[in-house]
């Protein structure tokens, strides 16, 4: 009785993520957990508002390899995890270029 409980559950969640049109990025998600990934802080200049934020996150969220993204409009940032063998660095920062935003790697010390 549990094991049947447990894939209805399990088949509810994926209807649920399937039907909300979530389901590749849950997958995208889940297959992350088991790939490497990297992760890099871009300086974002031009950014001044929500819509602004709402943008990048479009951006970052249509880039294929991207696994994880946050955008701060108090700091002018956005940090990404990534998968290495589908996308790099340069790719994400033309990708936040596109949408009219200057994005750089932080300057090192």
């Amino acid at each position: 009785m549990k094991s049947l409980l447990t894939v209805l559950i399990l088949a509810g969640m994926i209807m649920a993520a399937s039907c909300s049109g979530d389901a590749p990025k849950v997958a995208e998600k889940q297959a992350a957990q088991t790939v490497a990934s990297e992760k890099v802080i871009l300086q974002v200049e031009g950014m001044t508002c929500e819509n602004c934020v709402k943008a990048v996150n479009k951006a970052l969220e249509n880039c294929e390899g991207v696994i994880e993204h946050q955008v701060s409009l108090a700091e002018s940032a956005a940090v990404v995890a990534f998968d290495p063998a589908k996308i790099n660095p340069e790719k994400i920062i033309a990708a936040i270029e596109k949408v009219g935003y200057k994005a750089k790697m932080p300057a090192t010390e």
